[in-house]
């Protein structure tokens, strides 16, 4: 796995240095505004198709940990 700044170096680009708490912050916001709640009347009003394709991926994403978490449970 490539770390951030060989990353940065292959995508000819300055890597940022990243604050933590305000990562973290996002990650929870976002699971708490995208966990599984999006429909086509949301994504409608994305601006761009990077934006909803970031809705979904997102969404999708949290969706799979739980889905995961309740196959492991044996729910499914």
């Amino acid at each position: 796995m490539l770390t951030v700044s060989e990353t940065a170096a292959r995508l000819n680009v300055t890597p940022q240095s990243f604050d933590i708490e305000r990562a973290r912050e996002l990650y929870h916001r976002c699971k708490d505004e995208l966990y599984g709640c999006y429909d086509i009347e949301f994504l409608n009003q994305a601006q761009s198709e990077d934006e909803r394709l970031f809705y979904t991926t997102v969404a999708d994403f949290f969706l799979q940990q739980r889905q995961t978490e309740l196959v492991e449970r044996g729910v499914f």
